[in-house]
């Protein structure tokens, strides 16, 4: 079907404007060869401005303000095996205390209270906001990444199903699967709700 309008293709063109920061959220999924699933985070700032910073002084045009990475490794289930998160640019050397609640992931599932777990682990003043904006872009990552590749070459693994259900997890979390939708009936008829 094709969009009716412009706007539906892209955005309005803008009055004029000058760039001042860019934020680049970069996340990658992975199958490891030992049959676990691995995602590379990274989070960049930069100002369009030579930016003075409070404790690393004048940063040139385009210097990192942030800097971040993060990795999770998952098994089948969706569960943590592994995470990590590194600061290669930060504003003050006291951001790397906020790293140590990272181990607090372990055990948690990606899923449905996936954002509890980050805040749990390192929420507020036990981490970083960076860090944690970085880990929840990394969940949309993982389900892209072995949804997929499960529904198309691991069949007997099955589609990440939702916690205590066999429904696709994916299922009344956007405009086209909302489970009433026309997509859903043609699609996964057996979870299809008439309105």
């Amino acid at each position: 079907m094709m969009p009716s309008t412009t706007s539906e293709l892209s955005l309005p063109l803008p009055t004029p404007r000058r760039a001042l920061h860019t934020r680049i959220v970069k996340s990658e999924g992975f199958l490891r060869d030992d049959g676990l699933w691995e995602f590379d985070g990274e989070l960049i700032d930069r100002k369009s401005y030579a930016y003075e910073d409070l404790e690393r002084g004048l940063l040139p045009v385009g210097y990192p303000v942030h800097h971040m990475h993060a990795r999770l490794t998952l098994n089948h289930d969706m569960q943590v095996v592994e995470a990590y998160a590194a600061m290669q640019a930060n504003p003050f050397a006291y951001c790397l205390g906020a790293l140590k609640g990272v181990d607090g992931l372990k055990g948690a599932h990606v899923g449905s209270g996936w954002r509890r777990s980050v805040n749990d682990a390192m929420g507020e003043t036990d981490g970083c906001t960076h860090i944690r904006e970085l880990f929840l872009a990394m969940a949309t990552t993982a389900f892209q990444t072995i949804s997929c590749y499960r529904d198309q070459y691991m069949k007997e693994l099955g589609s990440p199903r939702a916690a205590g259900s066999d429904m696709p997890f994916f299922l009344d979390n956007c405009h086209s699967w909302e489970r009433s939708s026309q997509v859903v009936a043609t699609h996964f008829p057996k979870f299809h709700l008439k309105r």
